[in-house]
């Protein structure tokens, strides 16, 4: 007989890994950037993008994501929607989430590549689970 224990941790790790990438989507989507640190991510953050670089406090990762979304704000940016969001447990502790996401304008087009992906090492700390490194990806 299969253990369900077993089962059962795996399908509530992967589900609460995923609700905290959409989670984190919705703050990005509504440029709430102060409450990215506090409640999706979990300083210090590695960001393995171009530049690589290290956010050693919430502060940081406040001010990344309001450069990151007073960018795209230029070009029009005005929300993002999840297309999926793959989760692969790597122990009960951490996660690679992986995530296909499609940014648009305040007009509806479509803002940059309608395929965006982003990935995200996501651990289980002791305010539950967080992410605490971007991961480069393939374009």
């Amino acid at each position: 007989m299969a253990d369900t224990t077993d089962t059962n941790w795996k399908q509530t790790a992967e589900s609460e890994v995923r609700a905290l990438v959409v989670e984190h989507v919705e703050y990005f989507s509504r440029g709430q950037c102060r409450e990215i640190p506090k409640q999706t991510f979990q300083a210090p953050v590695w960001v393995g993008t171009d530049p690589v670089r290290m956010l050693a406090t919430a502060s940081d990762v406040d001010a990344f994501f309001e450069r990151v979304i007073g960018a795209i704000r230029e070009d029009g940016y005005h929300h993002s929607d999840v297309l999926s969001v793959d989760v692969r447990l790597l122990n009960r502790q951490s996660a690679i989430a992986d995530l296909h996401y499609r940014r648009y304008r305040e007009d509806g087009t479509v803002l940059g590549n309608p395929d965006s992906r982003a990935a995200y090492l996501v651990l289980r700390t002791a305010y539950g689970w967080r992410i605490t490194a971007l991961l480069p990806v393939r374009r």
